[in-house]
Formats: C-alpha cells, structure tokens, sequence
C-alpha cells in the first residue's frame, strides 16, 4: 500500500508519497524516466525530497506535472504543497532596550538641586553635532548614489538585448508559477515565444543524418567538427546512422536526444507542441 500523504504534517514526505505510488504500481524509475523524458537523476532527487539539485527555472513545476501525468495522481494537492513551501514567516520586530535612556534619567535625578546646566554651552554643543550628523549623512547617500551608478554602469555593459530579456522573462514566469495551472500558462507562453523551429547539429563524427523539416526530406552526410543548422515551420525529425556524442540545440536551447535513441528508432519528430519536452536545462547554444 502506498504512504498516505497529508501536507499539513510534519512527518509527511512528498518525495516519499510519490515513491511509494509509483512502486505499488511496479513502474520503475527508469520506465518512468523514458516515459516522462525527465532524467533519472531528477526522478531520484524528487523522490529523495532533494529539490535544491534540480535545474533552476520552472522546471520543478513542470518535471512534478509530468510526474503526476505519467502515475495519475492528483496533480492539484501536489501543487498547493509546493505553494506552501513559498511561505515564508516575517520575523518579529526587537524592541528598542530602555536601559540606556534610564541610567540617563537616573543619572540627572543624582544631581545637587544647586548645580544647574550651562544651557547655553549644551546648546551650541548640540546644533555642532547636529550639522556633523548631517554632513555624514549626506556624505554616505552621496556615496551609496555612486556605488549604485558604478553598478548600473557594469551591469548595463555586460549583459547583451537578449540575455536581459532572458532573465526578465524568467524571473517574470517564476513569480507567476505560485498561481493555479502555472505549469499551463508558462508553458504556452514560452512555446509563443517561437513561431519556427531552428535545429542546430554539431556532428562528433563523420556520418549520415536524415532530416525531414515540415515536407522536405534531405539525407546527408555531415562532417565533424562543423555546425549545420535546418529550420521548419512545423515539425523537424531527426534520424541518423549510429550512436555518438553529437550535441543538438532547438531555437537556441540544448536539447536531451542522444544518437542511442535516433539510431534505433526511426526518427525523433520535433515538433512546436513537444520540443519543449526535449529541453534538458537552461543551456544556451
């Protein structure tokens, strides 16, 4: 029988709930991993409630839906336990100590009735060390303004048009992946994002490669050491003669297909509605 999962316990486990699922069903993590296109490495991790080695971004969403998919499970209670673990406590305040404010009070009690202030002494003393005050304090927001300029400066220079709106697309999605069907939304509006597919092929090994990209079919011989790219409106699938390490990158992103695969299936489709399936981490081309 498989473990009861009950978010709101301390002892609960999601990673344990969906272990204990997946093997009263017999289904081994390497069928599932096939099934899901997840790596067993994560499938491992997920199970292990190790959620700080898994790739950054929306993966987690996405890799749980999957998960949830392949075993039918009830992806909604798996979701609201994910968004409970965003919570986070605010700290209460300190409150200011009075101890130095009334060994004050009780140090001017002590003194004789006859001994009274030089007011004006104490007077000039105090505007001194309130126009210090101030001068230091214009002096720190002066060099905090510079800091954050020199900052700005770096940053802006550094950072490319398209790595910008990279990141701000990312951060953007992960505020949004708290929200209902997150895993949804996210998914539609990065596959948007695309109206073609543009395959990158970076061959290890001189061999042949058949490439169909929508209707037009192309069998060639591809040369180490050398980039060929195709692009499709559609659909792109992918055959080849043998197994090797050759890298391949959809639109830019490196994605998870190794020569194993397209040598002993027929091909490997491509398509606007999957390729995002096949995408294994951030990895740029």
């Amino acid at each position: 029988m498989h473990i009861d999962f009950d978010p709101s316990g301390e002892e609960s486990s999601l990673g344990k709930y969906l272990k204990s699922i997946r093997e009263e069903k017999e289904i081994s993590l390497e069928d599932l991993a096939e099934a899901t296109k997840i790596k067993l490495e994560y499938l491992e991790a997920i199970e292990a409630d190790k959620y700080d080695i898994l790739p950054k971004g929306p993966y987690l969403t996405l890799f749980l839906k999957s998960y949830s998919e392949a075993l039918d499970i009830d992806y909604l209670r798996i979701r609201d336990y994910m968004q409970s673990l965003s919570a986070i406590s605010k700290p209460a305040r300190a409150r200011p100590s009075s101890a130095k404010s009334g060994k004050t009070r009780r140090k001017a009690e002590s003194k004789p009735a006859g001994m009274r202030p030089d007011n004006s002494a104490s007077k000039t003393t105090g505007n001194g060390w309130e126009t210090k005050n101030y001068l230091g304090l214009i002096g720190i927001l002066v060099f905090i303004a510079f800091i954050i300029i020199i900052l700005i400066i770096i940053i802006s220079s550094g950072e490319s048009k398209d790595s910008r709106e990279e990141q701000s697309y990312i951060e953007e999605h992960q505020n949004t992946a708290a929200t209902s069907d997150s895993a949804e939304i996210m998914r539609e509006n990065f596959l948007m994002r695309f109206d073609s597919l543009t395959l990158s092929i970076y061959p290890t090994s001189q061999q042949w490669f058949s490439i169909k990209c929508d209707d037009q079919v192309m069998d060639k011989v591809l040369n180490r050491s050398e980039v060929y790219t195709f692009s499709a409106y559609d659909s792109i699938s992918i055959g080849c003669e043998r197994a090797d390490s050759s890298r391949f990158y959809l639109n830019g992103y490196r994605i998870n297909i190794r020569n194993q695969e397209l040598a002993e299936a027929e091909a490997v489709v491509l398509s606007k509605a999957n390729w995002i399936d096949f995408v294994d981490t951030l990895e740029k081309e």
